[in-house]
């Protein structure tokens, strides 16, 4: 078998195998499909570089001759095409890598021994997939052939075997148009129970025809780039997995093309990968080229530091380099388009979205996109969207309304839990029930990205036992609000098991006392204290901390967990509005009237002392102008769920300004005095948990005991990120941060907001003195 048998054998152009010879130009190569001798199209929308770079137009001879010989594309993300615009007079020059476009796969991958490496081929039952199968084989590489057509991807496989006796290889289907059937193969994967360290994503299609995928999308968008974008996240974790035991670099190749020069003027279409209004052949299948350039340099950027890069499959030429392009064998520059990492960012936040789309998340991810904004495109759809706002819910205590002020970013991100379906042209608008909505949540609950690791090495699935493995807190003492049940109860649990001395400042000390002795029943040793603390009373938190000093103890931990949800507009002892009172003013004050004892005890020990501030996503439901001062005194037009969100936005704001304020005084501390002080202060979302927060909402307390066994974290779940944050050595300096899933997130842009954090902390600091 030789690669020119490969290529001839293209199959049709709905195929997802066909590929696209590497002789002439991209435009050249699809006028030969049309059937025409050559096609000249107009380059449109680019800088006179790139339109030479290109090559686009009359790329002669077009006879029907032998092509040229196929190379294995070494590369992060490779071409297809040959991209200088004369291309017959550079084909045979060598690069920098000492291969040329001329350059066979057998060439550049010579005296290369890669004897128990595993490598995912896509579409490699034919033309360039088939011939980068082959030489890896050839190589001593285990390969996976995923397949579309699984005839022809057996056949193949008998090929390579007659060619090569030891050749190891398998064959599996999957359809990358499809994103059940690439689950469905990345599931058969892992039951080979086989390491992965090559992924190569080859596989592509170039429709004449205007198609919808089975999900609905742009056909070559969804095959080209969401099915390998998907193929990945479902891979990742194997593949980290195999280069931290192995200590070989993991490698993931995209097969892009020239062609992603000619795509739209934007770039990414975003809306016509849904609404086909504008659809144009070659603008679409330039479009899902370039998305594979842009889905390289952002993988390559949330991978830095990570075991596992992207860059190409065999060559020690290329170690560590990586979101590059690729084209002959040697690096090139791409357009400028695909260079944008602006662009690559929303990509990824876009795509995100998609492969979420059909699953209930549980997870606050960047892209995940809440019910208004990711139905169906239906009219109907677009109709029911009012009606299911209100059901639009995220567990934990968070419960997100509508997206108040948000832009469509965070709008998207608002929603922990999916409501997928909901709104469809067969059910009429308020005509939704209860208990549909419970039936559709147990057919398609999915804990989506749930147990993805981030890059602490934990995940939304470990557990505050699991955070804290290994962690000696013996000597350090920490305050815990909220600590008599909940989340807050297993943080302090945790807390003692690791050393921890826990002073439990709770409203109801009757309930404190029994959680203390249930602690004390399963660790013999824990040293706990239980005082008394309203935090809606400023009163009660002065008291609290006068008790606190009269136990003569330090203070190196201070967990603000405490939060309450009220469906009534009600005002506290002090006049302020309740949710804003007890979830932020009694932190503030109590973090106030600790702090000094605090900074004594860190500039003493030398011990970094933390500040861990528990927030939640339901922070990007607020106000538009994020917190609306007026209403914490006078609040008119109560609206309980996006005052609760001011309030968790309060919590975050709170941690940036006094990490601020703790630097600065660090500085001049560290000025005058030699040891100086170290305090951190960050935000935290647990997660999604069912707690009592809901006590005062009977429908939602309702709700989210019904569903909450199909998509909540456990409470041993909802503890970890706060025991992470306030325990774990990978959090040692890091400041005004915001974490979730034991692992920094990015936050709403107005909890970013330094200047209203500023204000905040003003206002409240007044509150405080009043």
């Amino acid at each position: 078998m030789t690669a020119t048998t490969g290529l001839a054998s293209s199959t049709s152009e709905e195929s997802q195998e066909t590929t696209i010879p590497l002789r002439g130009s991209f435009a050249g190569d699809v006028g030969r499909r049309r059937g025409s001798g050559c096609a000249d199209d107009e380059v449109s929308g680019l800088t006179e570089e790139e339109a030479a770079r290109s090559g686009f137009g009359c790329r002669c001879p077009c006879s029907p001759e032998k092509p040229a010989p196929i190379g294995l594309p070494v590369a992060n993300t490779i071409s297809q095409s040959s991209t200088p615009p004369m291309w017959f007079f550079n084909f045979n020059r060598n690069g920098p890598s000492g291969f040329s476009g001329a350059s066979t796969a057998e060439e550049v991958t010579a005296g290369v021994d890669a004897r128990g490496l595993v490598a995912v081929v896509t579409g490699a039952s034919s033309g360039i997939g088939l011939e980068t199968a082959r030489v890896l084989a050839l190589r001593g590489v285990r390969v996976v052939m995923a397949v579309r057509n699984v005839a022809a991807g057996h056949k193949a496989r008998e090929a390579i075997r007659a060619e090569i006796p030891g050749a190891i290889v398998h064959v599996l289907e999957m359809d990358l148009s499809s994103m059940d059937s690439v689950r469905r193969f990345a599931s058969e994967f892992d039951s080979l129970n086989l390491p992965l360290n090559v992924l190569i994503n080859n596989a592509g299609i170039l429709s004449k025809d205007c198609i919808r995928s089975i999900d609905g999308l742009e056909l070559h968008f969804a095959t080209n780039h969401i099915g390998h974008f998907l193929l990945i996240n479902l891979l990742l974790e194997n593949m980290k997995s195999t280069s931290r035991t192995t200590s070989v670099e993991g490698r993931i190749i995209n097969v892009s093309s020239s062609g992603h020069i000619l795509t739209y003027p934007e770039g990414i279409c975003f809306d016509n990968v849904k609404d086909l209004s504008r659809f144009s052949t070659y603008m679409a299948y330039g479009q899902s080229k370039l998305a594979n350039i842009l889905h390289s340099t952002e993988l390559a950027r949330i991978l830095k530091g990570a075991a596992t890069t992207c860059y190409v499959a065999l060559h020690p030429q290329v170690i560590g380099i990586s979101g590059k392009y690729f084209s002959n064998c040697n690096l090139e520059t791409p357009s400028s388009q695909a260079s944008n990492a602006e662009l690559a960012k929303k990509l990824w936040e876009f795509s995100s979205n998609i492969v979420s789309a059909a699953k209930l998340a549980t997870r606050n991810v960047s892209g995940l996109s809440f019910p208004a904004m990711a139905m169906a495109t239906t009219k109907g759809a677009r109709d029911g969207r009012k009606g299911w706002r209100r059901w639009n819910l995220e567990v934990h205590g968070t419960v997100d309304g509508e997206a108040i002020g948000r832009t469509e970013e965070e709008a998207r991100r608002c929603a922990g839990l999916r409501l997928q379906s909901l709104a469809n042209t067969t059910t009429p608008v308020g005509h939704y029930s209860l208990s549909s909505t419970l039936r559709q949540l147990g057919t398609e609950s999915a804990m989506c990205w749930f147990n993805r690791k981030g890059p602490s090495g934990f995940s939304g699935a470990s557990t505050a036992e699991e955070v804290t493995a290994g962690v000696d807190a013996r000597g350090l003492v920490a305050v815990i609000t909220g600590a008599s049940s909940g989340i807050g109860l297993e943080t302090a649990r945790v807390m003692a098991l690791r050393g921890v001395r826990v002073v439990m400042a709770v409203r109801n000390v009757a309930a404190g006392h029994r959680a203390s002795e249930a602690i004390r029943a399963e660790i013999p040793r824990a040293g706990i204290h239980v005082l008394e603390m309203d935090l809606s009373s400023m009163d009660s938190v002065r008291r609290f901390a006068t008790e606190f000093e009269a136990l003569n103890l330090p203070l190196n931990i201070l967990i603000n967990n405490a939060g309450i949800m009220t469906r009534n507009c009600t005002r506290s002892m002090d006049g302020l509005e309740l949710q804003f009172a007890t979830n932020h003013i009694g932190h503030f004050l109590l973090t106030n009237l600790l702090l000094e004892n605090m900074k004594r005890t860190s500039s003493e020990t030398g011990v970094e002392g933390r500040i861990v501030n528990v927030s939640s996503s339901a922070h990007f439901v607020t106000y538009p102008k994020g917190i609306c001062f007026d209403k914490v005194k006078e609040p008119s037009r109560f609206i309980s769920l996006i005052a609760y969100g001011q309030s968790k936005l309060a919590n975050i704001l709170h941690s940036t300004e006094l990490s601020r304020v703790l630097k600065n005084n660090r500085e001049t501390v560290k000025y005058e005095q030699e040891d100086g002080v170290n305090i951190s202060a960050n935000a935290v979302h647990p997660g999604v948990v069912t707690t009592n927060l809901f006590r005062h909402r009977t429908i939602i307390n309702a709700l989210v005991k019904s569903i909450g066994r199909f998509i909540h974290k456990t409470v041993e779940q909802g503890a970890a990120t706060t025991c992470y944050v306030a325990l774990h050595s990978q959090v040692t300096g890091i400041s005004g941060k915001y974490f979730s899933n034991c692992n920094l997130d990015t936050p709403s842009s107005q909890a970013s907001n330094a200047e209203l954090a500023n204000k905040l902390w003003e206002f409240s600091s007044k509150i405080v003195s009043s």
